[in-house]
Protein backbone atom coordinates (compact mmCIF):
# COMPACT_ATOMS: atom_id res chain seq x y z
CA UNK A 1 0.00 0.00 0.00
CA UNK A 2 2.32 2.78 0.58
CA UNK A 3 4.26 1.73 -2.28
CA UNK A 4 1.18 2.88 -4.17
CA UNK A 5 1.30 5.94 -2.55
CA UNK A 6 4.48 6.82 -3.69
CA UNK A 7 4.38 6.44 -6.70
CA UNK A 8 1.46 8.72 -7.18
CA UNK A 9 3.20 11.36 -5.29
CA UNK A 10 6.22 10.72 -7.79
CA UNK A 11 3.61 11.54 -10.50
CA UNK A 12 2.22 14.31 -8.97
CA UNK A 13 5.81 15.41 -8.16
CA UNK A 14 6.71 15.31 -11.29
CA UNK A 15 3.52 17.07 -13.07
CA UNK A 16 4.52 20.14 -10.22
CA UNK A 17 7.89 20.89 -11.39
CA UNK A 18 7.03 20.48 -15.15
CA UNK A 19 4.33 22.98 -14.39
CA UNK A 20 6.52 25.53 -12.28
CA UNK A 21 9.65 24.96 -14.82
CA UNK A 22 7.24 25.78 -17.88
CA UNK A 23 5.94 29.02 -15.51
CA UNK A 24 9.41 30.56 -14.66
CA UNK A 25 10.41 29.91 -18.55
CA UNK A 26 7.24 31.72 -19.40
CA UNK A 27 8.01 34.68 -16.99
CA UNK A 28 11.33 35.53 -18.45
CA UNK A 29 10.79 34.67 -22.24
CA UNK A 30 10.23 37.31 -24.86
CA UNK A 31 6.47 38.25 -25.45
CA UNK A 32 5.29 37.18 -28.81
CA UNK A 33 4.33 39.93 -29.82
CA UNK A 34 8.14 41.13 -30.49
CA UNK A 35 10.29 41.01 -33.44
CA UNK A 36 13.65 39.22 -32.68
CA UNK A 37 15.96 39.95 -35.20
CA UNK A 38 19.89 38.32 -34.32
CA UNK A 39 21.12 41.67 -35.39
CA UNK A 40 20.19 42.42 -31.59
CA UNK A 41 20.53 39.42 -29.69
CA UNK A 42 18.03 37.16 -28.08
CA UNK A 43 17.44 39.14 -24.92
CA UNK A 44 15.96 42.09 -27.46
CA UNK A 45 12.87 42.33 -29.39
CA UNK A 46 11.18 45.06 -31.08
CA UNK A 47 7.76 45.98 -32.69
CA UNK A 48 7.03 49.00 -34.73
CA UNK A 49 3.68 51.00 -35.25
CA UNK A 50 2.06 54.04 -36.48
CA UNK A 51 4.57 53.80 -39.17
CA UNK A 52 4.16 57.37 -41.74
CA UNK A 53 6.20 58.98 -44.04
CA UNK A 54 7.99 60.92 -40.97
CA UNK A 55 8.57 58.17 -38.63
CA UNK A 56 7.25 55.46 -36.51
CA UNK A 57 6.28 54.17 -32.96
CA UNK A 58 8.93 51.48 -31.54
CA UNK A 59 8.79 49.66 -28.71
CA UNK A 60 11.80 47.44 -27.25
CA UNK A 61 11.95 44.72 -25.20
CA UNK A 62 15.03 43.93 -23.08
CA UNK A 63 15.83 40.90 -21.09
CA UNK A 64 19.07 41.29 -18.85
CA UNK A 65 19.79 39.33 -15.77
CA UNK A 66 20.88 40.56 -12.51
CA UNK A 67 21.78 38.93 -9.55
CA UNK A 68 21.17 42.47 -7.28
CA UNK A 69 17.77 44.41 -7.77
CA UNK A 70 19.01 47.17 -9.41
CA UNK A 71 16.85 48.95 -12.04
CA UNK A 72 18.44 51.78 -12.56
CA UNK A 73 20.98 49.57 -15.11
CA UNK A 74 18.83 47.99 -16.44
CA UNK A 75 16.80 51.51 -17.76
CA UNK A 76 19.99 52.96 -18.82
CA UNK A 77 21.22 49.55 -21.33
CA UNK A 78 17.25 49.54 -22.32
CA UNK A 79 17.06 53.25 -23.05
CA UNK A 80 20.47 52.22 -24.99
CA UNK A 81 19.66 49.27 -26.72
CA UNK A 82 16.18 51.50 -27.60
CA UNK A 83 18.17 53.79 -29.69
CA UNK A 84 20.64 51.31 -31.41
CA UNK A 85 17.19 49.65 -32.51
CA UNK A 86 15.88 52.95 -33.84
CA UNK A 87 18.73 53.66 -35.21
CA UNK A 88 19.25 50.68 -37.07
CA UNK A 89 15.29 50.38 -38.46
CA UNK A 90 15.82 53.60 -39.96
CA UNK A 91 19.34 52.41 -41.35
CA UNK A 92 17.44 49.63 -43.40
CA UNK A 93 15.07 52.17 -45.05
CA UNK A 94 18.48 54.16 -46.01
CA UNK A 95 16.83 57.08 -43.89
CA UNK A 96 18.35 58.65 -40.65
CA UNK A 97 16.47 59.41 -37.53
CA UNK A 98 16.39 62.94 -35.28
CA UNK A 99 18.42 62.58 -31.65
CA UNK A 100 16.13 61.04 -29.55
CA UNK A 101 15.43 62.87 -26.14
CA UNK A 102 15.66 60.05 -23.03
CA UNK A 103 13.08 62.29 -21.18
CA UNK A 104 10.75 61.32 -23.98
CA UNK A 105 11.23 57.20 -23.10
CA UNK A 106 8.50 55.67 -21.59
CA UNK A 107 9.80 52.67 -19.84
CA UNK A 108 8.34 49.99 -17.86
CA UNK A 109 10.53 47.79 -15.72
CA UNK A 110 9.62 44.23 -15.09
CA UNK A 111 11.92 41.89 -12.68
CA UNK A 112 11.02 38.12 -12.39
CA UNK A 113 12.30 37.32 -8.58
CA UNK A 114 13.18 34.13 -8.82
CA UNK A 115 15.36 33.97 -12.02
CA UNK A 116 16.55 37.67 -11.39
CA UNK A 117 15.68 38.76 -14.78
CA UNK A 118 14.69 42.07 -15.48
CA UNK A 119 12.40 42.04 -18.33
CA UNK A 120 12.39 46.26 -19.44
CA UNK A 121 10.20 48.33 -21.98
CA UNK A 122 10.85 51.10 -23.30
CA UNK A 123 8.73 53.44 -25.92
CA UNK A 124 9.08 56.01 -27.88
CA UNK A 125 8.20 58.09 -31.07
CA UNK A 126 11.31 57.92 -33.85
CA UNK A 127 11.32 60.72 -36.07
CA UNK A 128 13.11 60.90 -39.29
CA UNK A 129 15.43 63.17 -40.36
CA UNK A 130 14.40 65.68 -42.68
CA UNK A 131 18.16 65.84 -44.19
CA UNK A 132 19.57 62.52 -45.11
Amino acid sequence: MKKHLFQKSSVFLCAFLLLVTIAMTGCTSMPKRFTQDETFGEEVGYSIDNRTDTGFTLEVAVMRYSFTANPDKSIQEARETFVKVAQELAKRENRTIEQISKADLQVTLNRNAVDGVYLTYVIGKITYSKNP
